[in-house]
């Protein structure tokens, strides 16, 4: 099971990377985690986690397309002042 728990981790570990997540408490995430596992009372319901995930997803989505906007203006910006 050590190996099991290992590569649990590992999986998990890697997605919540990939979604570029600053600043995670990862005291809080494995409080929650042992909370789930051991049937203790939960500091919310699955439906508000959901919500609150998919309100930070939907936060940086926007973040990621003001930035991209942004940097294309700049590009146009830049590129109408060159000659040719």
């Amino acid at each position: 099971m050590e190996k099991l728990s290992y590569a649990l981790g590992l999986i998990i570990g890697n997605n919540l990377k990939g979604m570029n997540i600053e600043g995670l408490i990862t005291g809080e995430f494995t409080r929650a985690v042992e909370q789930v596992l051991n049937g203790e009372k939960l500091e919310m319901t699955e439906v508000q986690a959901q919500g609150l995930v998919q309100e930070f997803l939907r936060e940086q989505q926007e973040a990621a397309g003001t930035a991209a906007r942004e940097a294309g203006e700049n590009f146009l910006a830049e590129n109408a002042k060159r000659e040719g």
